[in-house]
């Protein structure tokens, strides 16, 4: 089959769902199928392996925010005309749209869509006014999907807030096992037998990295053995560095944007700390849990449905630094925990390899494909 996958996110810019994108692409082509990727485009991606990746460009993408994170946004004349040059000459057999709902891409490329159209629904939000306002319109285009994907079902009951009818199935996002593996290379600067919490996301407000720094400054007052290593970009990166006193800056380290080198911070980390007050999944939740490390985070519905609280990971109740520090103390506190908890991470990632989760999503083209047959 030839699949268009329509994304407002991906290379240069790091998150889930360029993650999602990239992974998704390279398993579809292992299959013997013929992905494409319809993307705007957001700058140089050269430190990225995209050399053999079809992509197809369309306007160019600006940063914009809301729901607590940076997203993206498509920008530039023609952008309807170019999609629909794209979908005429490419001919697909599916065109598979990205968070459908989010302007300008998706909602232009399901108005040009001229074949059968899936959408992957991969965000959770406490409220939208925008989908209010404009429910009717946008309940055409939720109509209009032959095919709907949540991500999770704290996702899908998001959606369901909103939009009635249609066919759903969850389908949880993957990740890379050969990738994300427990006998990584370590970074020997931080092997000085310091306890090492590690933290990787973008510096967003919903990232809740504000927590940690606050709940890791009550723990080291208690116990020096500790070291915090911070993973990400963002704009609040300065805020951040300015909350941490004088006395504690050399056991905090920002060590800024990751890509290839992921898998070694990962095995460094004695703790993985995914502190996100909203998620709707949490690739890199689990890609900690691939890596095999124990990971502390806060009991949102999507890791409830992962994990078994304190075998696969610990989920230390409602965002609170209270609560994040207790779990904290008592993780650097219990080696034998941390090395229980890492081994049962690893086995449990395995349901959500790339390979499994991509024939999941095929066999859902197949099936909507034969019913409009």
């Amino acid at each position: 089959m030839k699949i268009g996958l329509v994304t407002e996110y991906f290379y240069p810019n790091l998150g889930g769902i360029t993650e999602h994108i990239y992974h998704f692409y390279l398993e579809l082509a292992k299959m013997g199928h013929d992905p494409v990727i319809v993307t705007s485009e957001a700058g140089s991606a050269e430190h990225i392996h995209l050399k053999d990746f079809n992509i197809c460009k369309v306007g160019r993408c600006y940063p914009v925010y809301g729901n607590g994170s940076i997203g993206r946004l498509t920008l530039g004349f023609g952008v309807g005309r170019r999609l629909q040059e794209i979908f005429e000459s490419e001919k697909f057999d599916i065109i598979h749209i990205h968070s459908p709902f989010f302007p300008t891409l998706a909602t232009v490329a399901q108005r040009y869509s001229n074949t059968v159209t899936f959408g992957t629904f991969h965000t959770v939000f406490k409220e939208s006014i925008s989908l209010r306002i404009f429910r009717s319109m946008f309940q055409k285009y939720f109509d209009a999907l032959h095919g709907k994907i949540a991500v999770s079902q704290a996702c899908r009951k998001v959606i369901d807030k909103y939009f009635t009818g249609g066919e759903y199935r969850v389908i949880p996002n993957g990740v890379d096992t050969d990738f994300f593996r427990p006998d990584a290379k370590k970074i020997q600067a931080f092997a000085d037998g310091k306890v090492n919490i590690f933290y990787l996301s973008r510096l967003e407000p919903r990232n809740g990295l504000d927590y940690l720094i606050r709940a890791f400054l009550q723990v080291h007052r208690e116990d020096q053995n500790c070291r915090l290593i911070i993973g990400g970009e963002g704009p609040l990166r300065k805020y951040y560095e300015s909350m941490i006193p004088r006395e504690v800056k050399k056991d905090v380290c920002f060590v800024g944007r990751l890509h290839d080198d992921r898998p070694s911070y990962f095995a460094t980390a004695d703790i993985f700390c995914f502190p996100s007050t909203l998620a709707a999944f949490g690739i890199t939740f689990l890609e900690g849990l691939a890596a095999g490390r124990p990971v502390l985070a806060f009991s949102l519905p999507a890791f409830e449905a992962m994990v078994q609280n304190r075998q696969d990971a610990m989920l230390c109740g409602n965002p609170s630094v209270a609560n994040l520090a207790s779990g904290l103390r008592e993780l650097v506190a219990d080696t034998a925990l941390r090395q229980k908890m890492g081994i049962n991470a690893r086995m449990m990632a395995m349901r959500y390899s790339w390979p499994t989760v991509a024939k999941e999503v095929v066999q859902y083209y197949e099936d909507v494909l034969h019913a409009f047959a």
